[in-house]
């Protein structure tokens, strides 16, 4: 009996005991966690709190009022700060971080973070070879990373005048992992699944367009994009006193994007962006151009040297547009209003955007809309990126097209007037980034054309009746009614893709109007 009780007395001693030192561990916890980071963070990171917590029986831990600020290693110039309402970590596991050198998380969730980042304020290492962000000593294992309602700034070090920022920002991350390699990488963590979300985006894009997207969600790797706005930072009017020769005043709205099965990363250095299919619904793009000013002369690439000179690597299966409208506006001079040429209804697909595509490859655009809101117009664009040359071949066709139609575009840009309709027009064209060549045929009756005088009111009728000496008005037809002309055109390489596009189309329509109308064999 006696002996029991000194084992008794023993056991409940050692208890004591334990109960002592884990109420000492306890207490001395918060101590210790603040050593642990007084002695671990670099010393170009500056960590300012309010207050621990810390549990080691929850292996949990609770920084409140957190602030952090992160200088150039080689000066002491802050390019990063970030403020947090709290940062909890839950499900510390002690024995790998004693025995195994890994730091293991349950859970790490940063409240309300505030980040600001001076890109200008950031010094470039001497050195080429990456070392991380900071260096590390042990493998850091998340089971779940989550940031709610923060919000992200991009600024300029002279004025801080924002160049991004963005609010809301909601993202959980499962399955992080870095460690004293990964750190190293052009993406410093592996991760799994992952939830997104923003609202209220804004970019400055540059000294004359700003964007705007309301919100954005990612689930699944499946993205939506709402109510994205990309507008001109000045009037029409105004844009021209900031501009030294010719640029476009640009208003572009998307109101829904979605894209599928994104996929991103490094693949040998280098980025890249992979998708299954994002789809644009209802975007409107208005595009006015001031001819007044000098033109830029510069270089204009065709689309398949502008993709294969992307720094990224992108492989996009469909793209597709619904009920989109483009509108164009142009202005001669300062007398009369801007003639607008415009396309809605516009359903169009991109087959086969893929940067690192081998020959035989074909990039295709097809693309059908109502010309003017009435004419039935389509155009298939079609293209391999493997092609040294730039070669291309595009097909279109015009049909039910009251000529009279375009007259609010040709008035005020081309000093002319034009009457009659045309049924039916198809043109096939080939060709490179220097010249190209085709066909085109058209079925019409009473086209004409009316020259204005210089004041644009009234029809010079001397200059009009000799222009029509040489359009044929649709007589000299084959069985089914169609009238043949040749294409011949030469690219002007300071001029885009759409102007080449033009200028084949128009010699199209010379040579039908004008020329003996048959099919050359």
């Amino acid at each position: 009996m006696m002996s029991r009780k000194i084992v008794l007395r023993a056991l409940l001693g050692v208890l004591g005991i334990i109960a002592i030192v884990l109420l000492y561990v306890q207490v001395r916890a918060e101590k210790e966690v603040e050593q642990f980071l007084a002695k671990k963070i670099p010393s170009h990171i500056r960590l300012d709190y309010n207050k621990i917590s810390a549990n080691i029986f929850t292996g949990s831990v609770l920084i409140m009022e957190l602030g952090v600020s992160i200088s150039n290693r080689q000066n002491t110039e802050i390019h990063t700060e970030v403020i947090a309402d709290y940062l909890e970590i839950n499900g510390l596991a002690y024995w790998p971080f004693i025995f195994d050198k890994t730091i293991h998380l349950n859970k790490l969730k940063i409240s309300s973070p505030l980040i600001k980042y001076f890109p200008d304020k950031k010094s470039k290492r001497a050195d080429k070879d990456s070392t991380g962000v900071v260096k590390l000593l042990k493998s850091i294992i998340i089971d779940q990373f989550e940031i709610k309602d923060g919000s992200f700034f991009i600024l300029r070090k002279q004025t801080d005048s924002i160049l991004l920022e963005s609010h809301q920002i909601n993202f959980t991350l499962n399955g992080f992992k870095t460690d004293p390699n990964i750190i190293t990488r052009k993406i410093p963590l592996e991760y799994g699944d992952y939830t997104f979300s923003t609202s209220n985006s804004f970019v400055d894009l540059d000294p004359f367009e700003t964007l705007k997207i309301k919100n954005i969600n990612i689930q699944n790797k499946n993205v939506v994009i709402n109510d994205i706005q990309m507008k001109s930072k000045y009037g029409k009017e105004n844009l021209s006193k900031y501009l030294k020769h010719e640029r476009d005043h640009v208003s572009l709205e998307i109101p829904k994007v979605k894209v599928s099965s994104l996929d991103f990363g490094f693949s040998l250095d280098k980025f890249y962006l992979n998708s299954d299919e994002i789809e644009f619904t209802k975007p409107k793009l208005e595009v006015y151009r001031d001819k007044g000013l000098p033109d830029d002369t510069t270089n204009k690439d065709m689309y398949s040297t502008l993709i294969k000179s992307l720094p990224i690597d992108i492989r996009l299966s469909t793209i597709i547009f619904k009920e989109a409208l483009v509108g164009y506006e142009e202005r001669l001079n300062d007398d009369g209003r801007p003639g607008r040429l415009f396309i809605d209804n516009i359903e169009a697909t991109i087959h086969g955007l893929d940067t690192k595509s081998v020959k035989g490859d074909t990039i295709l655009l097809s693309t059908k809309g109502r010309l003017m809101g009435n004419s039935a117009i389509s155009l298939d664009y079609m293209f391999d990126l493997s092609n040294k040359n730039d070669e291309f071949l595009a097909k279109g066709q015009v049909s039910s097209l009251r000529s009279a139609e375009l007259n609010s575009f040709l008035r005020p840009n081309l000093n002319v007037e034009s009457e009659g309709f045309v049924d039916e027009l198809y043109f096939t064209i080939s060709g490179d980034a220097h010249a190209s060549s085709g066909e085109m045929k058209m079925r019409y009756n009473d086209f004409r054309f009316d020259i204005l005088r210089k004041d644009g009111k009234k029809v010079d009728k001397i200059l009009t009746a000799i222009g029509n000496l040489f359009v044929n008005d649709g007589d000299n037809t084959n069985e089914a009614g169609f009238r043949f002309g040749e294409i011949k055109a030469e690219r002007n390489v300071d001029k885009s893709f759409f102007n080449y596009l033009w200028i084949n189309v128009k010699s199209g329509i010379t040579s039908t109007l004008t020329g003996n109308g048959k099919k050359k064999d």
